[in-house]
């Protein structure tokens, strides 16, 4: 085997498979800003944006079929990010700027108040660019980006704000993280972590590409839950990861990744292993924006695009907001069709994490329904082998790299224990099927089972 059939099968075997049916759907069309869904309410999706000349925050309680609009206090041109308080979701935050930098509603959206006293600004305004909450301590911490006035700032009610921390060029970006005290930052001269409470911090960009010494323009963007597991983007040089608290950085890119820039990562409480990255676009053919998706925590990666207009020639992602109850991806997109024409639209991607296949299934992954297949990779024939654990109907399907359904192998009741079938490599029309990464589906009444297997010829 040749070296380029080699690296293709390796591409192939460590790339994940899409869900049946997975693509993209229009949302939302007036416009795209930050999008933020209720925690506790999945049909509560707010919209920050300009849409049809009403600059404020569009709410839907029905998960898109209606919206209604709020702006009164509203004074806020550039609004970057929604804050929706995990401990009392009727208090939202925008930050952004310039001028006002910070707004706050204690109604759910309804009225707002300016909430940004306590920054030092200059002539030139200034931009709140990030805002999270210390749950265990009820504080709200915010990174203001403005040259050397920059800092961290602090509040109790979200209203009066206090620096704790100064010296750094423009913070960016702050992640709150589980060990108390424990904060991470990005600036646009590199990766920071705090003990204590943002007071005082340690520059950790091991790993990271520098440019005059610096790494440029990291933004922090999201934390594996309960570990020190972190993903990071640096400008035009793609995604970066650590998985010691940011001591050290590697990069997770594939080769047109690279020369990315990401706007947004959203992770998932349902597979650690999944991760979404919305890129700028380029409108560069070679190296194409969109939204990215890695199964794998970040070794391989898909420019996922199905569903979206075909004659596009490049993507820019702005924003992504991930649902984990309903297991819907959101995102504010930029189409762009050619260089002088550009729509602004809001999509979602249902069943966006593979573990699970219909929106409304909140069957768990299985722990003790197995599945496996010998060999693996495989020449035409394959044995898969498959324990039960309790009598009932047993359903096994294989999907293409594409998501779509080439064979139903068993739809039957089976009783409990070990139990094993021949698969041959041909479709439900009993064609062969092409060399490639194949998901094996395990399915009963309330579990599921996955496997990957890996078709040479």
């Amino acid at each position: 085997m040749n070296k380029p059939i080699f690296v293709l099968l390796l591409f192939l075997y460590t790339s994940i498979c899409i869900a049946q049916g997975q693509e993209w759907e229009l949302f939302w069309q007036d416009n795209v800003g930050p999008i933020a869904v209720d925690p506790t309410d999945s049909d509560k999706i707010y919209i920050a944006a300009d849409s049809s000349g009403k600059v404020g925050m569009w709410k839907t309680i029905d998960r898109g079929k209606s919206w209604r609009f709020y702006n009164e206090g509203w004074n806020m041109g550039s609004p970057r990010k929604i804050f929706i308080d995990p401990e009392n979701t009727g208090i939202i935050f925008v930050c952004g700027g310039p001028f006002v930098g910070l707004l706050k509603s204690s109604d759910a959206g309804k009225n707002w108040q300016r909430a940004d006293y306590g920054f030092v600004t200059n002539h030139h305004g200034y931009l709140i660019s990030d805002i999270e909450k210390d749950t265990v301590n009820n504080v709200y911490y915010v990174a203001n980006y403005n040259d050397a006035l920059c800092g961290i700032y602090t509040s109790g009610d979200g209203v009066q704000w206090e620096k704790v921390s100064i010296g750094f060029d423009c913070m960016i970006s702050i992640i709150i993280a589980d060990k108390p005290g424990l904060i991470y930052g990005g600036d646009v001269i590199g990766a920071w972590r705090s003990e204590d409470f943002g007071k005082s911090w340690t520059q950790t960009n091991d790993g990271l590409p520098t440019e005059n010494g610096y790494s440029p323009n990291i933004w922090i963007h999201e934390k594996i839950y309960s570990s020190n597991t972190l993903y990071a983007s640096v400008r035009f040089r793609g995604l970066y990861k650590s998985a010691n608290g940011g001591t050290t950085w590697f990069p997770v890119n594939d080769t047109i990744m690279n020369y990315l820039e990401f706007s947004s990562i959203a992770l998932s409480r349902l597979d650690t292993n999944v991760v979404f990255a919305g890129s700028y676009a380029t409108l560069n053919p070679e190296k194409p924006g969109g939204i990215y998706i890695s199964h794998d925590a970040g070794k391989t990666w898909i420019n996922f695009k199905r569903g979206l207009p075909d004659s596009l020639k490049d993507i820019s992602v702005r924003y992504l907001a991930l649902d984990e109850k309903k297991n819907i991806l959101y995102a504010g997109l930029v189409l762009y069709y050619s260089d002088n024409h550009s729509e602004f639209h809001t999509y979602n991607l249902k069943n966006a994490v593979i573990t699970s296949l219909n929106e409304n299934n909140s069957q768990p992954i299985s722990r003790d329904l197995k599945i496996n297949g010998y060999p693996n990779p495989f020449n035409n024939s394959v044995t898969l082998q498959y324990y039960v654990p309790a009598a009932g109907t047993i359903k096994i399907k294989i999907y293409d790299l594409q998501g779509r359904e080439v064979r139903t192998l068993v739809n039957k009741s089976e009783q409990s224990g070990n139990h094993s079938i021949h698969w041959d490599s041909l479709d439900g029309n009993g064609q062969a099927l092409a060399s490639g990464l194949y998901m094996i589906v395990m399915q009963t009444s309330n579990q599921r089972a996955y496997h990957k297997l890996l078709l040479l010829k």
